[in-house]
């Protein structure tokens, strides 16, 4: 039996919302370690920067049946406990993909840090609940981060920094920080809602278009950040195993 038979989409299984042992343990460009214990997490959607081709997305996605986002941008608010710096993750559906985002950290002294991740998601939970389709994947983060300065997130400077990602090998999203929001606005519309009043806090920023025309499932996903704005670039590798809940080793 396909392990998607055995879930019912309407009563996803969602990991706690717990930030007890949320600690984050990273390095920085130099290997440094970095810990962090966020105080939120969120994952921004519908972040393109051109108007035009977000309306024609949340189109395309309607006839897909998944409903439109309540705004745009739009925040979904995630447990800590999701984040994960493993290489291998866990999930209850063989219909799951990821998508490479940029994602910016903000330490208690206001230090920014620009991090790569993956909003991994139930691609058929998606079509019921977006945010519980979210909710019930962990949330690869790449363990290296580069530290950035605030005013990088709004000037332009990051904008040629190249996104790239593969599904078990093969080419899957390619572009670059000029087809997202600009970071900054993100974390300013994200504050207005008071979605980042406390901190340290995450934010995965949005993704870019992916190459083909629809979903790929795999067990492989790789992805990268690079450009001159960086000193290193910025890598994320995962496997996925897939496993029905209840079950065992």
């Amino acid at each position: 039996m396909d392990v998607t038979d055995s879930v019912d989409a309407g009563s996803p299984q969602e990991i706690p919302n717990d930030t007890a042992d949320s600690v984050l343990h990273l390095r920085d460009a130099l290997q440094k370690p970095l810990r962090f214990q966020p105080a939120s997490f969120i994952i921004a959607g519908y972040t393109g920067r051109d108007q035009q081709a977000v309306r024609h997305h949340i189109e395309e996605l309607a006839s897909l049946g998944i409903p439109p986002p309540p705004s745009v941008p739009t925040f979904y608010p995630m447990p800590a406990a999701l984040l994960t710096t493993a290489a291998t993750m866990t999930v209850a559906s063989t219909r799951t993909s990821g998508e490479v985002e940029p994602v910016i950290i903000v330490d208690p002294g206001g230090a920014t840090y620009l991090g790569i991740g993956s909003d991994h998601t139930d691609r058929e939970r998606e079509r019921h609940n977006v945010e519980a389709s979210k909710r019930v994947c962990p949330k690869p983060l790449g363990a290296v981060i580069a530290a950035v300065d605030a005013a990088a997130l709004d000037d332009g400077s990051l904008d040629g920094l190249r996104l790239e990602s593969w599904m078990n090998g093969v080419p899957y999203q390619r572009g670059t920080f000029a087809a997202i929001t600009p970071l900054g606005s993100l974390v300013k519309a994200a504050k207005a809602r008071a979605l980042l009043d406390r901190s340290p806090y995450v934010m995965f920023c949005g993704t870019i278009p992916i190459v083909g025309e629809s979903f790929v499932f795999g067990r492989r996903f790789e992805a990268t950040i690079e450009g001159q704005a960086l000193a290193r670039p910025l890598r994320l590798a995962y496997d996925v195993e897939v496993r029905a809940p209840g079950s065992r080793r």
